[in-house]
């Protein structure tokens, strides 16, 4: 299920970066609701992804209300990155050994498409789960509500 949802993020991904080319084809116009959409996911995916996954749970940057928090939630499972806790705990150890191939989970020591790609498509040692690192997002409801409720999120 997760290599599913990896590749239908991948195809968003490459649909939003070919967007501006696919609606000037002479295919007639899409509904505005339709387009609308597809742009509004092209801004506020990626910021859920930076402020709130990034910033905000991995490296406590700064303190948010509870709702940019949800806003943040939903916007980053939309994104198809994983739960916080997944996302926040997997970037941590990768700060943690960075400077180590083996240990860090997307090593860019190990190659352009492994640290970009490849680390989600094969089982890796360094890949291994381990929320041991994230006792503080543990105890925020929401990032515990989005962690349960991912999938649910995320379709």
């Amino acid at each position: 299920m997760q290599k599913l949802l990896i590749i239908f993020g991948i195809l968003i991904i490459f649909v939003g970066l070919l967007w501006p080319f696919i609606s000037r084809l002479p295919l007639g116009k899409l509904p505005f609701d339709i387009s609308l959409k597809l742009g509004n996911t092209q801004v506020y995916l990626p910021i859920g992804t930076c402020g709130g996954y990034h910033r905000l749970w991995s490296h406590n940057a700064y303190d948010a209300h509870w709702s940019l928090r949800l806003w943040y939630a939903l916007w980053g499972a939309m994104a198809l990155q994983n739960s916080i806790f997944s996302w926040s705990s997997g970037h941590r150890v990768h700060h943690r050994y960075c400077d180590d191939v083996d240990r860090d989970p997307y090593s860019a020591k190990r190659g352009l498409w492994f640290s970009h790609m490849g680390w989600m498509l094969r089982k890796y040692e360094s890949g291994k789960v381990d929320f041991s690192n994230i006792k503080n997002l543990q105890k925020d409801p929401i990032a515990v509500w989005q962690h349960d409720n991912y999938l649910a999120i995320a379709m």
